[in-house]
């Protein structure tokens, strides 16, 4: 019954009509009723991976962009031309951010996008059911071979990707 009631809450939230906060389209695969046990593994895999792996993926990189401010200001500070052009350097720094505004941009992203506060898959007390306390284990065991995989790949790449290293995601989404 709580199971039920929880996905009627979030169908019915997810279901009102337009888009979310950020431009998604509220409902997207959300089911009103849970009957099976694949639909479960389904929404809580999703939850998991929307809160974890993909927050990581698109949050941590943006320091590395953003740090240098023209690749990503924050606001221009002169109106834009009709063409959307900028000719030359000289005139294209008027454009950009006051050395302060700079700066407190440089800090916010490097607060957003470099604290980890947790591990994903590692809790901070064991559970009290064995069998539950057995799947965590092997889903550790699981993301430690992702991990390997993912270094074993770097080393084949110019740049290497460590934003979806299992040991580089937090568990959910901070606020």
């Amino acid at each position: 019954m709580e199971l039920q009631n929880w996905t009627k809450s979030l169908f019915d939230l997810f279901s009102l009509k337009g888009m979310n906060a950020v431009g998604v389209t509220r409902g997207k695969g959300m089911l009103a009723r849970i009957e099976t046990v694949e639909q479960l593994i389904d929404i809580v895999t999703a939850i998991i991976f929307t809160c974890g792996p993909q927050h990581a993926a698109v949050n941590f990189p943006q320091y590395e962009y953003m740090a240098f401010t023209p690749n990503m200001p924050f606001a221009l500070y002169q109106p834009m031309t009709e063409d959307f052009s900028v000719p030359t350097k000289d005139n294209l720094m008027p454009f950009l951010p006051p050395p302060h505004q700079a700066s407190g941009q440089l800090s916010t992203t490097y607060l957003l996008s470099s604290f980890r506060y947790d591990k994903l898959g590692h809790y901070e007390q064991e559970f009290q059911d064995l069998a539950a306390q057995n799947l965590v284990i092997q889903f550790q065991q699981d993301l430690n071979v992702v991990e390997l995989e993912i270094e074993k790949n770097n080393r084949s790449r110019l740049i290497e990707y460590n934003y979806l290293k299992p040991s580089l995601i937090p568990n959910s989404i901070s606020i």
